[in-house]
């Protein structure tokens, strides 16, 4: 009895010394990014974005969507942009609040995933796993840009759930007070951001590999209905809630890449882009802001580039399979991000993107736990050697800390502001005609012209030959840049494949007249006024063109 208690001081010193150390070292790994200012999406989500310099007018954010009108108006996370209020509020517009909350926050994310982790593994392990999680070069971009906070309180909330269930579970049948709590950290966890939607799906993946002695299938099918009708009825509550404010449920819009694709092309391009999951959740060497077209594009066959990723998720899910006995902590893992994967995976739903990221935060997680448990028995594998060969698990826990953390720090300073970011992702991407298009957008908005036209016309070489938006947006900058003889080559060519572009008509129009072309402009405006007759843009072209060639006639000399 004695040593018993005498043993829980220790234990419980040992534990509070292991979170810290986790948290340390989360810090360490995300520190560097506290002196970034607001990057990418930050820029209209927050800094552009009125509806968040207010806290007078924070409560009318739960009826508002992410992304501002100007935006397009969707997606729906109101607890993360009132958040967002509080910390405008605070910094009076400064980013230092931001990032000091998200470095914070992911301290605690880590401690979290590591108290999880000990219901389930060795303390030995849960160090590891959550050690690792906390300097994954991975996380920069959720840690290191702003708007990742959303991922950081959702991680939170998701941890500290699935460990309370797991508690609640062992020590019997769910109370209504445990049902109700759960219930509120489902619904909050939704409203910093949609993917939460699979919290449910993680709990049953805790009962069936993590709880599988708590009785017979049919009584504890009798005792979780409460809590997973009251779950139901959260999501439900919260998916009409989205709806109202969005106008509609699903995720993407028509610019999507899956947008309207079949289930069989959306499992094929998927197919394809779980290697880069596997890669950058085991070995993040080489990361990018940008994943786009045409680096990824949509699959409507089978082909050789897809077998390496089938073969990967077979053989994870096979010994996912044979561990359930044995190692279920590794089942869990192997569950934890197949369930935490399906909204990335674009099979459920179709979210708009096809690779990012900060969406693999949350799967890292139970790859992280599968990493635990493997440097564990790694570690018992060469006790058993002897000699020089059992310092080798804590050699190599220690170099890929010490890795993670170098690549972590020197990351995070790439999302500093958008035209670091901006210029580092055409070196991380050099063939992505998207990430060549963002720089050139940048440039000529900052009054670097001629760098920008010749991004721009990197990224017509290397996008689509059919991309009108693309070939528009080109000609727009050259034409900006009083280069139009260069200009009208695109637009012809935009006209071509899609000439009821919005404004393509018209700048095109203004571009012949810059030219000197008035019958080639009053021609083209006036092809377009047959469409749409009240053009106000397009019959101001005609007006001009006419006054114009008014002007030229009466400037020839008479006989």
């Amino acid at each position: 009895m004695s040593a018993t208690v005498a043993d829980e001081p220790g234990r419980s010193r040992a534990h509070s010394a292991a979170w810290a150390a986790v948290a340390v070292l989360a810090l360490l790994a995300s520190l560097t990014g506290i002196s970034n200012g607001f990057a990418l999406d930050d820029v209209h989500i927050i800094f552009e974005n009125q509806r968040l310099h207010s806290l007078s007018e924070a409560w009318r954010l739960f009826g508002h969507t992410w992304w501002p009108p100007e935006e397009g108006a969707s997606l729906y996370r109101p607890l993360t942009a009132f958040a967002f209020s509080l910390e405008w509020a605070v910094g009076r517009g400064s980013p230092l609040p931001f990032h000091i909350a998200n470095i914070l926050l992911y301290a605690a994310v880590s401690v979290a995933l590591y108290r999880l982790a000990l219901l389930i593994v060795s303390p030995m392990a849960a160090f590891v796993a959550a050690a690792l999680f906390a300097v994954h070069p991975l996380h920069v971009e959720v840690v290191a840009n702003v708007v990742g906070q959303a991922e950081l309180w959702v991680g939170l909330i998701v941890f500290v759930s699935v460990a309370r269930y797991i508690r609640a579970r062992r020590a019997g049948p769910l109370r209504p007070l445990e049902i109700a709590v759960q219930a509120l950290l489902y619904f909050a966890a939704c409203m910093f951001k949609e993917h939460a939607i699979v919290l449910p799906a993680l709990l049953v993946a805790a009962e069936v590999t993590l709880l599988n002695e708590s009785g017979r299938l049919r009584e504890r099918a009798r005792q979780l209905w409460p809590l997973f009708a009251t779950l139901a009825l959260a999501g439900f509550l919260f998916v009409v809630i989205r709806t109202l404010v969005v106008g509609r449920v699903g995720q993407a819009g028509p610019n999507a890449l899956l947008f309207d694709a079949t289930f069989l092309t959306r499992l094929l391009t998927m197919l394809r882009v779980s290697m880069e999951w596997v890669r950058l959740l085991v070995w993040p060497a080489s990361m990018s802001a940008d994943y786009s077209s045409r680096r990824i594009e949509a699959a409507t066959s089978f082909d050789s580039t897809m077998l390496p990723g089938l073969l990967v998720l077979v053989g994870a899910g096979a010994i996912a399979w044979s561990l359930r006995r044995s190692i279920p902590a590794a089942t869990f893992g192997v569950l934890w991000a197949a369930v935490t994967l399906l909204i990335p995976s674009n099979l459920i739903v179709v979210t708009g993107f096809i690779l990012a990221e900060r969406a693999l935060f949350l799967a890292s997680a139970g790859i992280a736990i599968c990493a635990g448990v493997a440097v564990v028995h790694f570690a018992q594998a060469m006790a058993e050697r002897g000699g020089l060969a059992r310092f080798a698990p804590a050699a190599l826990v220690g170099v890929l800390l010490v890795a993670g953390i170098a690549r972590s720090s020197t990351r995070n300073r790439v999302w500093h502001d958008n035209d670091r970011l901006f210029r580092q992702t055409v070196l991380d991407v050099p063939t992505s005609y998207r990430a060549h298009w963002t720089l050139a957008e940048h440039l000529t908005n900052a009054g670097e012209t001629q760098e920008g036209l010749e991004e721009m016309l990197l990224a017509v070489v290397l996008g689509k030959r059919n991309d009108p938006g693309l070939l528009s947006f080109a000609a727009d900058r050259f034409r900006m840049a009083n280069q139009c003889p260069r200009a009208m080559g695109m637009y012809r060519k935009a006209l071509q494949i899609d000439p009821t572009l919005p404004d393509l008509r018209f700048n095109a129009s203004v571009c012949l007249l810059q030219l000197g072309k008035i019958d080639e402009a009053r021609s083209l405006a006036r092809e377009g006024l047959r469409s749409s007759a009240a053009d106000a843009n397009l019959l101001r072209v005609v007006a001009v063109a006419d006054s114009l060639a008014n002007v030229s006639k009466e400037n020839i000399p008479k006989s």
